[in-house]
């Protein structure tokens, strides 16, 4: 079950509208989608094939609960074990039953004991109360906006188009976007939603009132001394559950791995190899050869699979490729995030079927382990950002128009940027006195860019095409682990840091020699060759005449912008940034909300 919808009203809520909400996520569940009311709430579920033919939502076995959920639990066996020792029983229909049992065991406190990538909406009949949740690393998406019909709530935005109407655009989202590269804490670009946060539960009662709760945070993380034989140990134990549970998938059969050349997708080969969750095949994404649209080769990806008898298959990418999908990438996306790789996992999930199960990726390894080279610059650089920005110890400091704002931006977008880092400054100066200055910010990107940024690429453009997905290292286990680990073990070092030395030593000697110090990255669109000669001068027509960006930017500054260009000066970056947010309200707010095909780009803007 990948998709859910849903009203909370002050009377019958209207039917037909959680239908057409769940209508707009029917890409989360392409098998079926269905809805219906019950007391004050419309509650409305998109399933894929793995949900059989039980019916949506879910009830109780009494009928005084009903539920609708997207994602996975984990330790389901573990779960149903604990509750039925305490007397409950199951019919064996659905993990998510047992929900149901965890709520009437522990009421509001079930998420002590419930685990996964998960939103779920329940609704107790008794009390007529709606509780919302979503998982500690935000791994899976929910959105609310209180509107006439009552609160709202989506996967994804343009679920709650229905109910929105023409939306209008929040200035302060807008400003963190463009500064930021993606948005951040509780506001969206929709003005009047927001984001259900991480580790967050909100209890919506009879009375309208809304009760936030948060059931899980980072900063309850404590430090710990260990040396690296300890910390091997513990790590080798925990994450071999973690991996075999996350390859094992939700019914749907073992995954498809994506190897992307580092430590951290080499290491998920290794443990899931010869247990029953072993991937049966694995994909590399690569950019297109000159030569032809193959990018295979004898390559460490393709090696690896080869030692651990797997299937390997690199899909091959050329700019072309690319560029025809970012329309699609900005509808796919829903929210608005600069990801140029965003088409290529699109083209991924193309790829994928409901045979292949899961998708797992090594996402988020950098962060969690704190061996992201960002994390370890300089010290003589670090003590100047330090100085000069003591808010987050001069760390994600630097918006991406830095230094333009007053000549670029608009008088109420340059008044909503003062402030686009406040997230970021929060989770930052949260942290307990007793972190060190890497688990800072380790912190700071695990509340932030992880779940915003990272989880929502990989969630959106995945689930845009029905391919469901799993990123063990962002099991909140793992993190809590890796958090906690002493800064020695986390620089990279002569030993590339803590996962790639765990690899080192549980590959074979030769594969394991070739790792390279940091993971490949997915194929992009090359904005600065793209953007150039008679592209460039189609660009600045195009964009000049973007009804958005006249709204919110200086009349010269598209001009601008590719004058710098043509100069030679490194802001093709922003070019894109400013392109895919008039695609994204060209889809949303001009248009109707629904997905474009193939395309340029600017084409599209112009039609």
């Amino acid at each position: 079950m990948n998709g859910i919808a849903g009203i909370y009203a002050e009377t019958a809520p209207d039917l037909g509208l959680a239908q057409d909400m769940i209508r707009r996520l029917s890409h989360r569940g392409r098998a079926r989608q269905e809805a219906r009311t019950d007391g004050r709430v419309a509650l409305a579920q998109a399933a894929g094939e793995e949900a059989g033919g039980i019916a949506l939502p879910l009830c109780s076995v009494d009928g005084g609960l009903v539920l609708v959920a997207d994602g996975a639990l984990r330790g389901a066996a573990a779960l149903r074990a604990r509750l039925e020792a305490l007397g409950h029983r199951h019919e064996g229909r659905s993990d998510w039953e047992l929900l149901f049992s965890a709520y009437t065991e522990y009421g509001d406190e079930l998420l002590r004991v419930v685990e996964g990538e998960f939103a779920f909406a329940l609704y107790d009949r008794t009390t007529r109360r709606l509780l919302l949740a979503r998982d500690r690393l935000g791994a899976r998406p929910l959105f609310l906006a209180r509107t006439a019909y009552g609160w709202a709530f989506a996967s994804e935005l343009k679920g709650l188009l229905p109910v929105l109407g023409a939306p209008a655009i929040d200035p302060r989202a807008l400003a963190q976007y463009l500064q930021g590269r993606y948005g951040t804490g509780r506001h969206t670009l929709f003005a009047g939603t927001e984001r259900l946060q991480p580790g967050e539960l909100l209890v919506l009662d009879e009375h309208g009132d809304a009760e936030r709760r948060r059931y899980w945070s980072l900063l309850d993380v404590r430090p710990e001394r260990l040396r690296y034989e300890e910390a091997a140990a513990r790590f080798d134990e925990l994450a071999g559950g973690i991996v075999r549970d996350a390859g094992a998938g939700s019914g749907a059969g073992p995954g498809t791995l994506l190897l992307c050349g580092g430590a951290p997708s080499a290491l998920l080969l290794a443990m899931l190899s010869g247990s029953e969750a072993a991937p049966i095949r694995t994909l590399t994404l690569a950019e297109a050869r000159e030569t032809g649209r193959d990018a295979a080769g004898d390559t460490h990806a393709a090696r690896l699979s080869r030692h651990f008898g797997v299937p390997h298959e690199t899909i091959g990418l050329a700019p072309v490729d690319l560029t025809m999908r970012l329309a699609t990438a900005a509808w796919a996306m829903d929210e608005l995030v600069a990801d140029f790789g965003a088409p290529a996992r699109l083209a991924l999930a193309e790829t994928l079927g409901l045979r292949d199960g899961p998708l797992i990726s090594g996402a988020g390894a950098g962060e969690v382990f704190g061996g992201a080279l960002r994390y370890h610059g300089r010290r003589i650089h670090r003590w100047l950002d330090r100085l000069l920005d003591p808010d987050t110890g001069g760390f994600r400091d630097h918006g991406e128009f830095r230094g333009q704002e007053r000549a670029l931006f608009g008088p109420a977008l340059h008044r909503a940027a003062q402030d686009w880092r406040a997230p970021h400054i929060d989770a930052w100066q949260a942290c307990p006195k007793g972190w060190s200055e890497l688990q800072r910010m380790q912190h700071l990107d695990l509340v932030t860019l992880v779940p915003d940024r990272m989880l929502a690429g990989l969630d959106r453009t995945l689930m845009s095409h029905g391919a469901d997905w799993r990123a063990p290292w962002l099991d909140h286990r793992m993190v809590e682990f890796a958090l906690a680990l002493p800064d020695k073990l986390k620089s990279p070092g002569r030993y590339g840091g803590f996962l790639h030395r765990r690899a080192q030593a549980l590959l074979p000697d030769g594969l394991g020699r070739e790792l390279p110090a940091s993971p490949g990255r997915v194929p992009a669109i090359p904005l600065a060759t793209w953007l150039s000669g008679e592209t460039l001068d189609r660009y600045e027509r195009v964009l000049s005449a973007s009804a958005p960006l006249r709204a919110w930017l200086q009349p010269e500054a598209v001009g601008t912008l590719v004058e710098m260009k043509r100069q030679g000066r490194p802001v093709a970056g922003r070019l894109g940034i400013l392109l895919l947010f008039a695609l994204w309200h060209r889809i949303f707010v001009e248009g109707s909300g629904d997905r474009p095909g193939h395309c340029d780009p600017l084409d599209f803007l112009e039609q």
